[in-house]
């Protein structure tokens, strides 16, 4: 598992997005259709993708615009275990 996360050929897209309440309340469902009222999430405007290369160390996170860098951050990452 460890190898596979940190392959540099993985990407992650942020599509949906949950707060707290949410999340707590989808863990408590089990599954379960959610009731009306129920916290929920939202689907994210915006591109935003995670990549990261475990042969270095590296993480990246952007926000794009079409295929444009809006915002594009990078540094370091550690795995524990």
């Amino acid at each position: 598992m460890k190898a596979a996360a940190c392959d540099p050929s993985k990407k992650w897209r942020l599509v949906y997005t949950a707060d707290k309440d949410a999340v707590q309340s989808a863990l408590k469902s089990k599954g379960e259709t959610p009731q009306a009222g129920a916290p929920a999430g939202k689907y994210f405007p915006l591109t935003a993708v995670q990549t990261w290369n475990g042969e270095e160390g590296r993480i990246e996170n952007g926000v794009y615009l079409g295929h444009v860098a809006a915002l594009k951050f990078s540094g370091p990452f550690y795995m524990l275990g």
